[in-house]
């Protein structure tokens, strides 16, 4: 057995070993130990693990976890729970489980009263963790005044009536509107109506949450079903006609409304039905157009964020088509930025004078083509045709100056086409002219 042990204590006794490392090692070991089967080992080498981490949450879970499974011995655990909560008061966690314990063991109801008002004294990272020391403290109160034989003289359900009133006024403006809450008055009125047979005090409660967490509808739904499940169909139909004009969050004021009448469907009369018909069409209505008016107010910019789209994605598509280099026109350069004048060479100008002759040739045979297809405009000025109208021509600029009349035919296929494109051209030069500007007819 030493053997087997001895690289496990070789790993936790190194001096140059960090926390965290050294931590690992520990769970490494009561892993082993565990498995071996021998609960005195194992707590024995939980006190080791504790002496190292006095304040590790985790470590005292761990070992609180394992006796109560495992050790069950009352006055062990009992010692183990005080120091745990001691090192690490902060941890709802180890409260509830010490109350538990103490329940166990049949601890005094002196005893547990006192851990549960320490347990009240610390400070919790979430009022969940105090929601839950009240619940547990409720649960040991009920079960003791029911179950156990030995009950004490001074357990009563008003004990339980005055805890839950504490932890309501701790934690109603906390958590307000949160299903924590909903839970405790929930409980509250079950055991009001069960334990304290008290149906005036049970009714009370459910009022008393509906002051604070009115705009919950699972808060009217439970009052309901209470009512419901004893039997108390004019109690419960009085509650709906209370709610079902409020508003809910989502769908809720639907949802009530919806619930009245298969309500009525199921316990009402005739009358009772037509007159829950009555009610709740109006406000369903009432609904129906308050959706649809929000609905419409959120169109417009539904609208706008998709017509921003459409524009930037053909901004987009225009610079992907666009695999030439962009090169700008001499009468733009000159517009914007003076140049001195320079000197133009023969060959030069036999170049020019080629290109544009190139250039003409082009531009006849392609206005040759396109002729059939494009019908002149005539214009308010006897003898004078345009070549655009507002209503079916497009005007663009910037163009690609070696931009052909394919590529833009090409360009435009995808809307339908084009019936005719003119794109003018430089007199001097030939060349195009479309980064000043071109009309296209669609």
């Amino acid at each position: 057995m030493c053997n087997a042990r001895a690289h496990l204590e070789e790993q936790i006794s190194r001096q140059d070993l960090s926390d965290s490392e050294k931590f690992q090692q520990y769970m490494i070991y009561l892993k082993y130990e565990q498995s071996s089967g021998d609960p005195g080992r194992v707590q024995l080498l939980y006190e080791r693990a504790i002496t190292d981490f006095p304040v590790s949450s985790d470590l005292w879970l761990d070992y609180t976890q394992y006796l109560d499974k495992t050790l069950k011995v009352g006055n062990v655990v009992r010692d183990v729970y005080s120091r745990a909560t001691k090192n690490c008061p902060w941890v709802g966690e180890l409260w509830v489980r010490s109350l538990l314990s103490l329940e166990r063991s049949r601890a005094s109801e002196e005893e547990i009263s006192t851990v549960f008002e320490k347990s009240l004294l610390c400070a919790f990272s979430t009022f969940e963790e105090y929601l839950d020391l009240f619940l547990t403290r409720i649960d040991g109160l009920r079960r003791r005044i029911l179950f156990s034989g030995e009950v004490e003289g001074v357990l009563d359900y008003s004990l339980i009536r005055e805890t839950f009133q504490r932890a309501s006024d701790y934690l109603s403006e906390q958590m307000k509107n949160t299903d924590g809450l909903l839970r405790l008055y929930a409980y509250w009125a079950h055991l009001e109506q069960s334990m304290g047979k008290d149906m005036v005090s049970a009714r009370g409660v459910w009022e008393r949450l509906l002051k604070i967490s009115g705009a919950m509808l699972e808060a009217w739904q439970s009052y309901i079903s209470m009512e419901i499940e004893l039997d108390h169909i004019n109690e419960a139909r009085s509650i709906y006609k209370r709610c079902y004009s409020k508003r809910f969050t989502g769908t809720g004021s639907e949802d009530i409304c919806h619930a009245w009448l298969r309500f009525e469907r199921e316990y009402g009369t005739l009358e009772d039905f037509d007159h829950s018909v009555q009610k709740v069409t109006p406000r369903l209505e009432e609904l129906r157009l308050f959706r649809s008016q929000q609905e419409s107010k959120s169109l417009p910019e539904s609208a706008d964020q998709k017509e921003h789209s459409v524009k930037k994605t053909g901004r987009e598509k225009r610079k992907s088509d666009s695999n030439i280099s962009y090169e700008q026109s001499p009468a733009k350069r000159q517009k914007h930025a003076p140049q001195k004048p320079k000197k133009v060479h023969d060959k030069e100008k036999r170049q020019v004078q080629n290109l544009a002759e190139e250039n003409e040739g082009r531009e006849t045979k392609q206005t040759v083509e396109e002729q059939p297809k494009k019908q002149p405009i005539k214009d308010a000025v006897p003898g004078r045709t345009k070549g655009f109208t507002d209503e079916c021509t497009a005007f663009l600029s910037n163009i690609n100056l070696k931009a052909t009349y394919e590529d833009l035919r090409r360009f435009f296929s995808d809307v339908g086409g084009v019936s005719s494109i003119r794109i003018l051209h430089d007199k001097f030069t030939g060349k195009s002219r479309v980064v000043q500007s071109d009309i296209y007819t669609l």
